[in-house]
Parts: structure tokens; sequence; C-alpha cells
């Protein structure tokens, strides 16, 4: 009978480092229960190198308790005292290489759809330092490199003379089909046989604990920018990350509560193993404050940037990437209703909402994919979010009028020094400062109009720009005309538009010291420094 068959040794042996020779045979314990079906159990191979002379052997522990003897031979050497820990999973006859192997062709060469996958999770106590493996047996070791973390061993069928896996039919090579169609076949079973190792790693390495590092584990998974051969990504990650998504796998914090209460110290952050479907996975642009409040607020796993990066590409079933859209949806769910808001807002899970660096970051995020029509709506999907700073303090729902009725603001720093009377309707002027949102904010029309915002336009200046009761300064002067510059889009020119905005207001220097009204530009001479 064919069967998949996962299972759990142990045992040791010691040798000299430089100058040893050992061979070793065991038989696999049998599991009745797995024939026709599938089981899953480990091994756990213990290697002791050191102790000239003598012969090291020792029982192990668990199901590899009774294994067999092990021949060797120790020539005296050098010693090197070292213990590794092994995890080999084996799968037998999976999925279609059991009907292959029964053809005619394959069973007169005494083909087995049998695969091992062999994983080294520490030495001498801890980690390894490197991943062992990343190459292929057949079942001794070959020259082919795989790219993948773990040793691949099977029956696979090799090129000649380079003695290479062959994964892609060679015309030069009549039985290369045949033997690209076996191990095509054969990797069901490397698949099963990772899959079962993987799914068994958190056990082995007590998985999860408040110390635990996630690297201890994920540093065995597959990544698609490692692997040697392009047609891997079919064959072996695409069925092993589908088969991985539905299993309690990936490390989460869980998120804080949002109650007002406070979860319990000996609970609180304390990492649990989730499966995909249950938590979000954040992508590349997700980082610093943003990342720290998606784990606040959603079930988010701590996986390594690379591991998530590849769950974004493969997308196997249950992946949730994080989005704007479901963070947009998020606060405003959350942060609608006037009561829950203040009682939300007062709770440390949202301090960070206080900051209007914050909420200018949650609100760069939010506004990601509706660039350029990304998202059905556009810019409209942001009315009603709480991520508005404005100067006098506090936040103003985007696409809120101010306390009066009239639009809030859009303005400069400077802007806002000219027209104080208007603090109780400007945005924070950080929001034109900032790296990516500052355009939105000062050029983009199409936000302005969602948002409701209003730009200090050079109409609006002219129209907002109150005399002053004194003689202006040189400063003020300077200030004024720099403004009206920018709100009119370039340098400004004594054009009639600029005349009929402020002709009647006192900002026009003189050389004698004088100050006049903007009117009088067109019987003024503006003359070069030289004359």
């Amino acid at each position: 009978p064919f069967f998949f068959l996962p299972f759990f040794f142990s045992f040791s042996f010691s040798f000299s480092f430089f100058s040893a020779s050992s061979s070793m045979s065991f038989t696999p314990p049998v599991h009745p229960s797995a024939v026709g079906g599938t089981s899953i159990d480990h091994i756990d191979l213990a290697i002791e190198e050191g102790v000239e002379g003598g012969d090291g052997l020792g029982g192990g522990k668990g199901a590899g308790a009774g294994a067999p003897s092990l021949p060797h031979k120790l020539v005296a050497g050098t010693e090197e005292h070292r213990q590794c820990r092994w995890v080999v999973s084996e799968a037998l006859a999976v999925e279609g290489s059991r009907a292959l192997a029964l053809e005619p062709q394959y069973a007169a060469l005494g083909k087995v759809p049998h695969a091992a996958v062999a994983a080294q999770v520490a030495c001498d106590g801890a980690p390894p330092t490197r991943r062992e493996g990343r190459c292929f047996g057949a079942p001794l070791p070959l020259h082919s490199c795989s790219g993948l973390p773990v040793y691949v061993f099977g029956q696979f069928e090799l090129s000649s003379p380079g003695r290479e896996v062959l994964l892609i039919p060679d015309a030069a090579e009549p039985r290369s089909l045949s033997a690209v169609a076996w191990n095509r076949a054969l990797f069901a079973c490397v698949a099963a046989a990772y899959a079962a190792l993987l799914k068994g790693l958190p056990r082995m390495l007590g998985l999860p604990t408040s110390t635990s590092s996630p690297g201890s584990m994920y540093g065995f998974w597959p990544l698609s920018a490692s692997v040697a051969h392009e047609e891997l990504l079919p064959l072996l990650l695409g069925p092993l990350y589908r088969s991985l998504s539905t299993q309690p796998l990936f490390l989460a914090i869980p998120r804080d509560l949002e109650d007002g209460t406070s979860e319990p110290a000996s609970r609180r952050q304390r990492p649990v193993l989730r499966r995909l479907e249950d938590g979000v996975v954040c992508p590349p642009a997700v980082s610093g404050e943003l990342h720290q409040f998606v784990q606040t607020h959603f079930t988010s796993f701590d996986l390594p940037p690379s591991l998530r990066e590849e769950l974004l590409t493969l997308a196997p079933p249950g992946t949730r990437p994080f989005s704007p859209a479901e963070l947009r949806a998020y606060l405003k769910r959350k942060l609608t209703d006037p009561k829950k808001r203040e009682k939300r807002l007062a709770h440390r899970a949202w301090a960070g909402m206080h900051s209007a660096a914050f909420c200018l970051e949650l609100l760069d995020f939010c506004i990601g994919d509706l660039q350029s029509g990304g998202a059905k709506g556009g810019f409209a999907n942001l009315v009603g979010l709480l991520l508005l700073p404005l100067a006098s303090g506090g936040l103003a729902y985007v696409g809120q009028a101010s306390r009066g009725g009239e639009p809030h603001v859009v303005a400069t720093v400077q802007q806002q020094t000219l027209l104080p009377h208007l603090r109780s309707r400007f945005v924070s002027p950080e929001c034109t400062a900032h790296e990516t949102l500052g355009a939105y904010f000062l050029h983009n029309d199409e936000f302005l109009r969602a948002a409701r915002l209003q730009s200090v336009t050079l109409s609006f200046f002219a129209q907002q720009l109150q005399p002053l009761q004194m003689q202006p300064s040189a400063t003020y002067l300077h200030t004024v005309w720099q403004t009206m510059g920018r709100s009119a889009g370039g340098a400004i020119k004594p054009t009639p538009e600029v005349v009929e905005l402020f002709g009647s207001k006192t900002l026009l220097p003189l050389r004698s010291g004088q100050v006049v009204a903007v009117g009088e530009l067109s019987s003024t001479l503006a003359l070069p420094a030289p004359l």
C-alpha cells in the first residue's frame, strides 16, 4: 500500500571532526493508521561530535528511542564537540505519484514515489548560524543547488552527464519527457513532506513563547527570491503555501482591548499562532508608528519582512493584505459616534491620534489607493475620516466645515502669520509641509474639492488681508508680496488683476520710505539698482 508518512526518531553518534567516517542505517517505523491516509509525526536527529575513542552511542528519546545501532569507526584526530538537532519528514505516494509509479514504464524501473525533507534546527542548543541544505539528493547529495533552506531527497530522474534534476524537457534527451513527468509528480511528495515538517516545527521549537524569535521557525520557509529554479514556484512553493495557509502557523500579537480596560499583564503581548485568514499581512509600506497602530488594533502577523512579501506575492487562500480601504473603514466605524469617539481617544490604544504628524501618516496611507482613480469614488472615500489636524489643536473630519460653517483653510506658516484672524479655520501647517501630502494640500484641486478645503488663492488672500494700524515694516511687506506671488502661482506682476484686488491696500514701498496704495503701480517706476 502507498501512504504519506512523516515520522519521528532520534539517535546520536560521535566521531572525529577531521578524520572520521561513519555509516548508519535504520528502518523507519510504520504507522498502521497511516496506510491509505496521512499521519504526522516528527523526526529528531541529534548528532554529537567529539569524545575521541569513545563510541558515543546513546539511546534517544521519543519514538526513535528503539532505533537500531549504528555501525561506525573512528580514526584519531582533532576533536570538536558539537551537538546538532535535525528534523526529517518523509512522504510516500502523494496525489498522482502513486498512479504514475504503477505505470509499466516506471514500475519496470522500480520507481518508488518517496521524498524526504531534512532541516537542521539547532546546533549546540542554539539556532544554526546558517541554514544547512540548499541542495537536492537523489538520494545522495547532488551539486545541483535548490535555493531552499532544507535538504530535499527523492528518487529523482537526473540529466546526463550534468546530473541535474530534470524539470524541463530536453529535446536532446529522448527520455526527458518521462523523466520530467516523474520528477514533477514526485514534487507532490516533496511538498507534503515539507508541509509536515513546517507544521511540526512550532512544537519542536517550543513556539510560541513571549521570548521566541519568529526567525527560528520562519527561516525554514522557502522564498521565491531564493529558489534556484523558477519551476519550483508552481511545483513546490504554490502547493506548500496553500497547505500551510489553513494551519495555525502564523505568529501574531493579540490586539489591545478598546473598551478602556486593560488586559492582564500575564496575557498582554503574548504571541499566539493563528491561521492566515485570522489576521492581516502588512505590506512594506506599513512601518514605524503605523505598523504599531496596526498591531494594536488588528490581529496582524509578526513575520519577517521577506515572508510577508512572499505571502502577498503568492496570495494563498486566506491572505488579507492590510489595505488603505480596510483602515478607512475601521476609522470610520470606530470614530464616527461622538460619545464612543471621546472614550476611545482617551484610551492608550488611540494615543497616537493626539499627534498631528501621526494623523497625517494615517491619512497618507488612506490616500494610497485613491490616486489616479485607483478606487471607486476617488478622494470622496476620505470624507468622514477624523484625520485632519487643525492649527488651533485637535482634529476635524475630512470634508467637515469649521465651527462657523465655512470650509477649513489650507495655508502655509507664512500665510497663517499674515491672516491671524482665520486661525480657527486653518488646518495645521504640518499638512502643507508633509513630504507627500503637501502636494495634495497645495496643488491638487480634486483633493481639495473632495475634502471641501479652501486654498489661499490670490483673490482669497486679497479679501482676507486686513490693514495694519501702523506703518508696515519692510519684513512684513516682503512677506506679503512673497505670499501674493505664491498665491498667484509664480512671481507677482503688476497685472490688472493685482491692481484690482489689492489696489486700495497700502502695500507698495517707495525708495523714499513712503508706503503707498498698490493702485499707484501704474505710475511708479521700478528702476534698476545702478540707477
